[in-house]
Order: structure tokens, then sequence, then C-alpha cells
């Protein structure tokens, strides 16, 4: 954003045009094309917020199993995405993290609306750093 314009250019991606390794490739090459640098606002990468999902009801249902063949699965997509060591590491945090909570959820047996919130956060928190 320059002096003279004190309005930034604003550009949202939804889930379906960050699935995979080549729309983020198209996403970053849409954000490049721009003279001064936008601000980008991203979604979650994919299927990876009903995955999300999926695994708190599952922490809620007591199927730690059904948690780690999804946060599994959310990884390994966000790692096929990029060719990067220091994204794959920040993936593994933030997965690892998410566990954290999805164990919370489980051992509680129930989610908050505050907790469902914090989950849902991941999606956009994975996906962001891979642009």
């Amino acid at each position: 954003m320059s002096d003279s314009d004190p309005h930034p250019i604003i550009l949202k991606f939804g889930g379906s045009s960050l699935g995979g390794r080549e729309r983020l490739q198209a996403v970053a090459e849409i954000i490049a094309g721009y003279e001064e640098t936008p601000v980008v606002v991203v979604s979650a990468m994919g299927d990876t917020t009903d995955q999300i999902f999926g695994a708190a009801d599952a922490a809620e249902q007591g199927n730690l199993d059904r948690v780690g063949e999804l946060t599994t699965e959310i990884a390994r997509a966000h790692r096929a995405a990029v060719d990067d060591d220091d994204c794959h590491e920040l993936i593994g945090q933030l997965v690892a993290e998410l566990t954290l909570v999805l164990e919370g959820v489980y051992l509680l047996r129930e989610q908050t609306p505050r907790s469902r919130a914090f989950v849902a956060s991941f999606g956009e928190r994975l996906c962001a750093p891979l642009l």
C-alpha cells in the first residue's frame, strides 16, 4: 500500500481455491501479479474444516482412532502441498497442538462453542503459511 492510496487491495481465497499444490500455486501467482503487495485472507485448505470438525466430533464420542486418522490426513495433505522444510515443521507443530486440544475434548467428552471455534481456527492457521 502506498502513501498516496490509503485503500489496500484485499484478496480473499476460499477452501476450494486452496485445494492442493496446483491451486495454491495458482493463488500465489495471482498474488504475485499485483504491483503492490495485497492483504491476503485465506480459508482452510480444501476439505480441512470438515476433517477438523470430524476429528472434534470423534473426540467427543471417544473415538481416538478416528481422531488420529483425520489428523494424520490433515498433516499429509498440507505437507504434500509444499516442498519446504520450515512449513513441514510448522505443520507438525500445529497438528500436534490440534491433537492436544482434541485430547481435551476427548477427556471432557464435550465441545463448547469456544473450543469448537478454537479447533476450527487450525484450518486457517495451517493454510496461511503455505502461501
